[in-house]
């Protein structure tokens, strides 16, 4: 028999294992769902939500990134409207921010200490896919150690450049065009060097690298943590605990016995819940936490492409889908679509006119008269925030006229 507290929570039992395990009913693991988005900001609080873009990283342990309005899209549904976000974009890019390629090899832009550890966790599968890949096109290890000396003495002198202009001083300096492409790349994953997005508007990208030591001085992942798997393994936990180590494994792209390692470090609690047969586990702390905090539905919401609240999850995303089948929401490679959540579950999809700079939207069934009327707020409120954040206007219709953002 699982006990109650004053709140109606279940509360801890401890097994004969020394195991702290909780069953958790379909209603408590719906606001304990509805708890997690809100500690990420997806809440109509105004309390609860960030008060930059940089705190929204920091929440969601990073930003999509492979999209180019994910990171966009993503900030503006956690924040005020009050709250702007060219930190992610121009030459008022933040230097607290860093777009790297870590979790399942995908682009993220995370807050400095965080994206070290990030980094460093994944660092290892990167290169390795960087050895394969100069293995198939007959590169030497040498050659391209020469051509990284180069990119990082060519940045040193000339300041910040586009990728083209790096690969045309290389190759106009005696390094083969593929040997100087591998070379800026090998830069780039192991942390030498980093990009930013100078691009004044969410419809385009213009790369520009830089020494790291300049444009983020406190990126050092070489000096990250002595186990950054445990930091990480603790970060992800901290903010999208409870997960099964299926899950977790999956978003990090890390092995089970690392994950399974690294929890063994951590005070964790071991859940029942109805989103999965395999047991979740969740930061004691937090869920002490969730148990003495009052219930605040997460409302309506429209979620970004690849969204991080939806990609954290793999074998538990029942949790948001309930019966609605996952391709309706997941596209053919894998990724997130442009979702509409209601207080966490999955109602409908959106996308992004670009043509008439207009949000469009459709539901999976009916809502309520309020429910719709919420809606409409939300898309008329990221609709004119989108337009706010752009520069090109119609003119972007150059590319699809819809878009998934």
């Amino acid at each position: 028999i699982v006990r109650r507290n004053a709140l109606g929570r279940p509360t801890l039992r401890l097994l004969v294992c020394d195991a702290l395990v909780a069953i958790v009913d379909a209603r408590v693991a719906h606001r304990l769902w509805n708890w997690v988005l809100t500690k990420q900001g997806v809440s109509p609080e105004c309390e609860h939500r960030p008060t930059s873009t940089t705190e929204v990283a920091q929440r969601t342990l990073g930003l999509h990134a492979a999209r180019l309005g994910s990171p966009l899209v993503t900030a503006l549904t956690r924040t005020n409207e009050s709250v702007g976000h060219e930190s992610l974009l121009g030459a008022d890019h933040s230097p607290d921010l860093l777009t790297v390629r870590v979790m399942r090899k995908t682009l993220h832009t995370l807050p400095v200490e965080l994206a070290c550890i990030a980094h460093q966790s994944t660092l290892s599968y990167r290169l390795r896919d960087l050895r394969a890949l100069s293995r198939r096109l007959g590169i030497a290890p040498s050659e391209i150690e020469r051509g990284s000396s180069a990119v990082i003495d060519q940045l040193t002198v000339d300041g910040q450049q586009s990728h083209r202009a790096i690969e045309t001083v290389l190759s106009a300096s005696g390094h083969r065009l593929p040997a100087a492409r591998l070379a800026l790349k090998h830069s780039w994953e192991a942390g030498l060097i980093t990009y930013r997005n100078c691009s004044e508007d969410w419809h385009h990208e213009r790369r520009m690298f830089d020494l790291a030591a300049r444009s983020h001085p406190h990126f050092n992942p070489q000096q990250s943590a002595a186990d950054p798997v445990l930091q990480l393994v603790s970060a992800y936990l901290h903010r999208y605990g409870p997960a099964t180590r299926t899950d977790l494994a999956w978003w990090a792209a890390i092995g089970k016995g690392h994950v399974s390692r690294a929890m063994a470090e951590l005070a964790v609690v071991e859940l029942s819940l109805p989103w999965d047969d395999e047991p979740f586990v969740m930061l004691l702390n937090d869920w002490e936490q969730f148990q003495s905090t009052i219930d605040v539905p997460s409302g309506v919401h429209l979620l970004a492409h690849e969204d991080v609240a939806l990609k954290a999850y793999f074998a538990s995303r029942g949790r948001y889908l309930g019966k609605i089948p996952a391709r309706k929401v997941f596209n053919q490679i894998g990724e997130a679509l442009p979702t509409i959540i209601l207080d966490g579950m999955v109602v409908g999809r959106w996308d992004w006119d670009r043509q008439h700079s207009r949000i469009r939207y459709r539901t999976f069934s009916p809502l309520s008269t309020q429910e719709r009327r919420q809606l409409r707020a939300k898309a008329r409120q990221l609709e004119s925030q989108l337009r706010d954040h752009s520069s090109s206007g119609a003119a972007t219709s150059a590319r699809r006229a819809t878009s998934s953002i």
